[in-house]
């Protein structure tokens, strides 16, 4: 009570807003690692609304066709139009799909927003391979705004699939791992980021499991007033 009683004054000064956001980035991932022990304990099921795998139904060169009238429509920006036909071939197997269908849903347009289900579908194109849905993914799961921005346990995972992305050639990854923003986050520890330096080059592609993901309904957050309460965020935790 104690605890919760200091979150309900507003910060006055610069320190006191520091040991705020402290505050609350323990009390979001106290929350997470507390849906994870009931989803491992079988207490709770994870939100997940796809497979472990996709598996296509429909014939390569139908697919191909959604999958091109799709592109068309989003390149001209017209995004409710080009949904449905990117969906149907992300839901059939196709990579460039998915990781447009994760992309849609991540920025609301042409379909409800949807962190989950984003973070979903760049896993299913990570898992088998596609370097642009591994660079998504791991900045979802860690990049500023992400579904696990702040949260522990997601800061290898990030850096497992910016290293993967690397090794198969994306120039982002690259890039990410040259001027260090690859390990340009809080729960890096100096042994984590030296051994990266030190093996990146001969990094070597590992299977994942699926991810699991969880939304998390309730979090601590600011008001304008400064005042610190439970309220609805839509928010989405990816869990490993």
């Amino acid at each position: 009570m104690r605890f919760l009683s200091k979150l309900l004054v507003r910060p006055r000064t610069y320190q006191d807003w520091s040991i705020r956001i402290a505050q609350l980035f323990l009390a979001t991932n106290f929350m997470a690692a507390g849906y994870t022990a009931l989803i491992d304990f079988g207490i709770i099921a994870p939100d997940n609304q796809l497979p472990a795998r996709i598996v296509a139904t429909l014939p390569d060169t139908e697919i191909e066709n959604l999958y091109d009238k799709g592109m068309a429509l989003f390149k001209r920006q017209d995004y409710e139009k080009a949904f449905p036909f990117l969906h149907s071939a992300a839901w059939n197997g196709h990579l460039d799909a998915q990781y447009r269908t994760s992309f849609l849903y991540s920025a609301g347009f042409g379909v409800e927003h949807d962190d989950c289900l984003s973070v979903e579908w760049s896993d299913q194109a990570a898992r088998m391979g596609y370097a642009r849905a591994q660079v998504s993914l791991a900045n979802e799961l860690g990049g500023p705004g992400g579904a696990n921005s702040g949260l522990a346990w997601s800061a290898k995972q990030r850096l497992h699939w910016i290293l993967e992305a690397a090794q198969r050639g994306d120039q982002t990854a690259q890039e990410s791992l040259a001027n260090g923003k690859a390990f340009d986050d809080w729960f890096l520890t100096e042994s984590d980021v030296l051994k990266v330096q030190e093996q990146h080059h001969t990094w070597k592609p590992q299977k994942q499991e699926p991810v699991r993901v969880v939304r998390l309904p309730f979090i601590p957050f600011v008001t304008r007033e400064g005042m610190v309460l439970l309220g609805h965020f839509g928010g989405c935790s990816a869990l490993f």
